[in-house]
């Protein structure tokens, strides 16, 4: 296994800055090549502390393009590293060029990768290659951020390297060391920070307060509250950006629960479905004969509800408030192991499968 440094963020960071104290999620980490091979996976723990990002001088070596990232290999006085930047699918490579046997900085997050090793900076878009892969950006609304544990960012089964977020930027806050965001989006709100590197100006792009803002970086637990570490963070140009998002937030949880469906099902390309899953087509609509009593009360209600994000397990139960929520979750995974319907944004959430 090779150390990969990981570069994107939420508490995002540009440089500078440092720990409040012991176990501070907080503050740039400057290192040398053989203190990030010192790391574990569990954070960047240096002295006593926990930083939440780590800054690198060094030699870039080679520099080798592909359409999903540009893989560096770095070297400095200490040792050598590989450091992978991540690109946004359909947005143009990071506009700097950087020459090589040219000394570099580098702002990210080590990892430790099975395949081959990297400082892995994101800049957007990509994804999973599979269970526990550490690589690529996860798409999530707030909700999902809250529900991160502290060991990284693992979602239905899979480990990425970076989160991405749209969200509406409430209030807007500048200090000498960062600047803080309140952002909120329709599942919930979080407070974001965005590290400045000491001696250099702030980050060029306005943020207007509520206006939606685009953010890639780390969920980081911070006096007991979670709190985004910002890599990078640029105002939305068209709304269509935030319907995307929105999307490729179900996207990412459809993919990965078919993934898993798939191993569990021994690789073939898709379960059988049962005869008796098939649709009708009378009242209205079609309706998934076999259903009856609460589970067909249910899916119409599933199937009738209009929002992309579909309807949610509190939003069933106040519909019909004589069935409790524990025997709602447990039809509504019944229904989803059955096709006729699928969770969306997050486990909560459901849509109908036709």
């Amino acid at each position: 296994m090779n150390e990969s440094f990981t570069g994107g963020g939420f508490s995002a960071t540009q440089g500078g800055g440092g720990p409040s104290g012991p176990e501070s999620k907080e503050g740039v980490a400057p290192l040398v090549i053989q203190q990030i091979y010192q790391l574990g996976d569990d954070g960047i723990k240096i002295f006593g502390f926990t930083y939440g990002v780590i800054s690198l001088v060094a030699i870039a070596r080679s520099v080798e393009h592909t359409s999903t990232r540009i893989m560096y290999k770095l070297e400095d006085h200490t040792g050598k590293i590989d450091a992978h930047l991540w690109l946004e699918e359909g947005k143009p490579e990071n506009k700097e060029h950087i020459a090589i046997n040219s000394y570099v900085r580098v702002y990210g997050m080590a990892r430790t990768h099975i395949t081959g090793g990297g400082f892995t900076a994101t800049q957007g878009g990509g994804g999973p290659s599979g269970p526990e892969s550490k690589e690529g950006v996860a798409p999530l609304v707030i909700q999902q951020i809250y529900q991160l544990g502290d060991d990284g960012i693992k979602i239905f089964g899979f480990t990425y390297g970076v989160i991405s977020l749209v969200a509406i930027a409430r209030s807007v806050e500048h200090t000498s060391t960062r600047i803080m965001y309140k952002l909120e989006d329709h599942t919930g709100k979080i407070d974001a920070h965005l590290w400045l590197e000491e001696g250099k100006p702030e980050n060029k792009e306005h943020i207007a307060i509520n206006s939606y803002v685009r953010v890639y970086g780390m969920a980081r637990t911070h006096s007991g509250a979670k709190v985004i570490m910002i890599f990078k963070i640029m105002p939305i140009k068209s709304v269509n950006e935030v319907t995307t998002h929105l999307l490729e937030v179900m996207h990412a949880r459809f993919q990965a629960e078919q993934y898993l469906r798939l191993m569990d099902n021994g690789g073939n390309a898709a379960p059988m479905k049962d005869p008796t899953m098939e649709v009708d087509a009378p009242n209205n609509g079609s309706f998934a004969t076999g259903l009856k009593g609460k589970p067909l009360l249910i899916y119409q209600a599933i199937k009738n509800h209009t929002s992309e994000e579909g309807i949610s397990i509190n939003q069933i139960h106040q519909k019909f408030k004589h069935i409790p929520v524990a025997e709602i979750r447990q039809i509504t995974e019944a229904m989803s192991l059955e096709g006729h319907i699928y969770s969306s944004i997050d486990t909560e959430h459901f849509l109908p499968t036709e």
